[in-house]
């Protein structure tokens, strides 16, 4: 996965997005586009997946250690 492409995704699917603190980038992805995500992010989930909130009807997490492990700078997706 690409900056670009997570990007694209995140503006196609209406993506709430929003630093947390100063550190953590917390998406809230709705079930509808999940499957879509973990199409684009798979070889992120290989070290045994992510922690994830499950809220009514969207998942929210830090986007952060996904940035990481396709060395995407988390400020290319929304700056601080």
């Amino acid at each position: 996965m690409t900056g670009i492409e997570l990007y694209k995704f995140i503006q196609k699917n209406d993506i709430e997005i929003a630093w947390n603190y100063a550190y953590e980038l917390m998406v809230w992805i709705d079930f509808d586009s999940i499957s879509e995500f973990v199409a684009l992010a798979h070889d992120a989930f290989d070290d045994g997946g992510l922690d994830v909130v499950l809220q009514n009807n969207v998942i929210s997490f830090d986007i952060v250690p996904i940035c990481k492990h396709f060395e995407i700078d988390p400020e290319s997706i929304l700056s601080k």
